[in-house]
């Protein structure tokens, strides 16, 4: 049964709130008859009478009303959106777990999966739709050091220390001397992207051109007037070769390392002497560095940018997804624009690998798209440095002291709300719930850490050991005989023994479901042609 019906069969309530008050008012004036009020705003003259009858002047929503009501879906979304405020955003299968509960709190006639204890995914499409206020949104990681960094009170010393500096250097309104430099890596591969197919496809394929290709830090600078400065590469070798600097953006430059392709004290000087020194201009300029670099405080470093009318301000730790300009507005279009530009290439020329003779013209096509005027200075105002606004960082950055705050505020005994409603005090309560699940154990200080962010790591170790487990057996990999060979089940694309299912390339859940589905299929079809005989 279909969650939405687009095309309307009927002209039943056609009328609209606004025609409805507008007969009221006729009404009210008098000297007009209800069918000549009901005639002239297009509402039928039996629903007018009703109307007043019955004293109910709001439209309402034709047909089968909401289960749970439009009074306890409006709390729901409340309650949706304060989760969200204070960084516990919930997942559409969170969603219809509380969806769940609130029918069991108000004893409905129970329409959900009872075994489960969850609600159906027609009823999440409809509240979606009902609530068009609330959006999906694919949520941006937050490492455990990064939550910790954004202290309240250490950004108001970042801005206030950034406003100083603006002030005494006469730095306010002179975007073009207010500059940030940071570097991102890039990788020689084509990465394939979705691909269109037919619809029985079981396996659709993409030729890539290598495993995993070579990373090239990529070092930017931008004003806040939007200017960028040429790209500062660096590879990792011994000797550079001319064709490596081919159809490069103009002024590019490219250095070599012997170690690794990251940037270290003596690049950093290079690129501050060569690269920055002679593009900016003789007067007093700041430049805004990420604050976890080492070499930032070496003295020579230091010592040149002073000699160069340079202030140098370091961002707080691990706080660039807030206040790193280019974080915020250029890295990720240039390294989409990349990938685009390898695909491209990598369509064109499917036998080849991609070289550093490529990187060049590559490099050229994503940064003259990403690389533009607008971009920059989103980036300074996103991050309230021009104009100076410590204000358009939102409250849910510093989730820490927000939580923690609410935490601490109430005691270990009162930790049921009493609200105005029970709908109310279940939601209330399904949020303490889900805080309290989200806390870490107490470490050594008897401090308890109030939020878990993901950890790459963990989720890694999660994920490759459900790859190594038969999706039939459970045995581990490591258990398996070395005679057993492994397949990868072509629909779930989880691994199993070979010895394990009945069927080719597919595991046995999978393939169950295949034959059920087709034998819906084919009763409906003896069912539609039973009936049209």
């Amino acid at each position: 049964m279909p969650t939405f019906y687009g095309q309307r069969k009927t002209n039943r309530g056609a009328w609209t709130q606004e025609n409805l008050d507008k007969a009221l008012k006729d009404l009210q004036k008098g000297n007009v008859s209800i069918r000549e009020v009901a005639l002239n705003n297009n509402i039928p003259e039996k629903t007018l009478r009703t109307r007043l009858k019955q004293n109910n002047f709001i439209k309402g929503r034709l047909g089968k009303k909401c289960y749970l009501g439009e009074e306890v879906e409006k709390q729901l979304v409340e309650h949706i959106k304060k989760l969200q405020s204070v960084g516990f955003a919930p997942s559409k299968k969170e969603i219809r777990k509380i969806a769940f509960n609130l029918s069991e709190k108000m004893e409905l006639k129970q329409v959900f999966n009872t075994e489960k204890k969850i609600a159906g995914s027609d009823w999440y499409k409809s509240f979606m739709r009902r609530n068009p206020t609330l959006i999906i949104r694919k949520p941006r990681k937050t490492s455990n050091e990064s939550a910790n960094a954004m202290n309240k009170q250490d950004i108001d010393n970042y801005f206030h220390l950034l406003k100083q500096c603006l002030n005494n250097n006469n730095l306010t309104n002179k975007p073009s001397r207010i500059y940030n430099m940071d570097e991102t890596s890039l990788q020689l591969n084509n990465e394939p992207d979705f691909i269109v197919a037919a619809e029985d496809s079981k396996n659709v394929q993409a030729r890539q051109c290598t495993e995993r290709g070579e990373t090239i830090t990529v070092v930017a600078c931008c004003n806040a007037e939007g200017s960028f400065l040429p790209p500062y590469c660096i590879f990792k070798g011994v000797r550079k070769q001319k064709i490596w600097e081919e159809n490069m953006p103009p002024g590019s430059v490219i250095q070599i390392r012997k170690e690794s392709a990251y940037i270290n004290e003596q690049l950093f000087m290079d690129w501050l002497k060569n690269h920055f020194i002679p593009r900016k201009s003789r007067e007093q300029c700041l430049l805004i560095l990420d604050g976890h670099r080492s070499y930032i405080n070496s003295p020579d470093i230091l010592q040149m940018a002073t000699d160069n009318n340079i202030h140098i301000l370091c961002l707080p730790s691990h706080t660039t997804d807030y206040f790193q300009p280019l974080d915020r507005a250029f890295f990720e279009p240039l390294k989409t624009y990349f990938r685009d530009a390898c695909c491209e290439w990598g369509n064109a020329n499917p036998n080849k690998k991609i070289g550093r003779n490529h990187f060049g013209l590559l490099l050229t096509k994503a940064w003259l798209r990403a690389a533009t005027v607008q971009t920059g200075i989103s980036g300074f105002r996103e991050t309230g440095i021009h104009p100076f606004c410590p204000s358009v960082i939102p409250e849910y950055a510093y989730l820490e002291n927000a939580i923690q705050h609410e935490v601490s505020s109430s005691s270990e005994s009162d930790k049921e709300i009493l609200t105005s409603t029970p709908v109310t005090n279940l939601l209330s309560t399904q949020m303490c719930i889900m805080i309290d699940e989200s806390m870490a154990q107490p470490g050594p200080s008897n401090l308890c850490q109030q939020r878990v962010f993901l950890d790459t790591s963990q989720k890694n170790e999660c994920e490759n050991e459900c790859e190594n487990e038969c999706v039939e057996c459970y045995e581990s990999y490591d258990n398996t005989l070395p005679k057993v060979n492994w397949i990868q089940c072509i629909k779930c694309n989880k691994w199993l023994h070979e010895t394990c299912t009945l069927y080719y390339n597919i595991c046995n859940l999978c393939k169950r479901m295949e034959l059920k589905r087709a034998k819906e299929d084919k009763d409906k079809k003896k069912f539609k042609e039973a009936k049209l005989l």
